[in-house]
């Protein structure tokens, strides 16, 4: 029989197994669930699953409870339907040391990827405790700058930057310098988000070199103090509770000057005063806006705008006729549409 016969089910297989993939959004160090759980219902789907590195490559990992063994060894559910199996394929999980389990489970995905772009979303908001490290400590690793259980996690994944697609990093700002290596080896990054907690004071130097890279979003972190290749980015996304710079209304202006290429811009300030400045601004690209202050837009020429949202109550629309003159956007502070 003609060889698509037989590949047809196989990939149609994958195709349902990676919409549940995206839409399940796990932890990769969760078995329960994702491609481990898919791999093990029957050897069919295993082999459908071990053959499509796609379906590894969105790397979701949050910061762990390595007390948690559950989460790194299947709970007793998982392990009945698993069986035996699974001890041979993670290649000894502990019981003991759900720590060792996470760094084995994720190196394995990570493996199973091959050589496919990876969606990496990184979720470490605070430092694993001294118990963390004592655990660690326990599998003969003693350095305590190195032995952080986030440490090691967040360094195995950096270790793939070279294939990073997408990026989401939500981290505490002490984590940053973890990131070095990825500097000069973001060649397939396209869009990169990152969300800071605690102190934001340290730049962020290691996307620079992105050629690929056209989405930003920022949480938290200043913009002035991250280095990307804005003369490429096309979109760009912030929210700052705590501007660092400037009034709020001139940090927004001189985001737009210094970036002339942006056509979708989406901003999140604390709420200011209508101001009675008379400078204007016209940016030629801009086609999309959403800000949650009209105030800041206040005396914007934005020939090219196709939609607008401002504020929380309003919302307009504008298609524009390319042969008229530019367009002078207003937006009183009552306004409604």
């Amino acid at each position: 029989m003609p060889r698509g016969i037989h590949s047809q089910p196989d990939e149609i297989l994958a195709q349902i197994f990676q919409e549940h993939v995206e839409w399940a959004d796990e932890d990769i160090l969760h078995v329960a669930d994702g491609p481990w759980l898919l791999s093990h219902v029957c050897h069919s789907w295993r082999k459908t699953v071990l053959d499509h590195p796609a379906l590894w490559s969105i790397v979701r990992v949050a910061e762990p409870d390595i007390f948690d063994s559950d989460a790194y060894i299947g709970d007793s559910d998982s392990d009945e339907e698993i069986g035996s199996e699974q001890d041979s394929e993670y290649g000894g999980l502990s019981s003991q040391n759900s720590a060792h389990n996470a760094l084995l489970l994720l190196n394995l995905a990570l493996e199973r990827s091959q050589n496919y772009p990876l969606e990496v979303k990184l979720e470490f908001d605070k430092a694993v405790d001294d118990m963390a490290t004592a655990s660690l400590r326990r599998m003969g690793i003693k350095n305590r700058s190195t032995s952080l259980l986030s440490h090691r996690l967040i360094r195995a994944v950096v270790a793939h930057s070279n294939r990073w697609k997408k990026a989401d990093l939500q981290i505490a700002a002490g984590f940053i310098p973890l990131f070095a290596p990825i500097q000069n080896r973001l060649s397939l990054l396209t869009e990169f988000t990152l969300a800071t907690f605690g102190d934001s004071s340290s730049p962020f130097l290691y996307a620079q070199n992105a050629p690929s890279l056209t989405s930003v979003t920022l949480v938290d972190y200043p913009h002035e103090i991250v280095r990307v290749p804005w003369e490429s980015i096309r979109q760009f996304s912030e929210t700052q509770m705590m501007p660092s710079r400037a009034s709020v209304v001139d940090r927004f202006l001189r985001l737009l000057r210094q970036n002339p290429n942006l056509e979708v811009l989406e901003v999140s300030y604390p709420s200011t005063a209508p101001s009675n400045s008379q400078s204007s601004l016209t940016h030629r690209s801009l086609r999309r806006l959403t800000i949650n202050d009209g105030n800041l837009i206040r005396c914007l020429n934005l020939p090219r705008l196709v939609l607008g949202k401002f504020g929380s109550t309003f919302r307009f629309e504008l298609e524009l006729n390319r042969t008229e003159p530019e367009v002078q956007v207003q937006v009183q502070p009552n306004a409604r549409t």
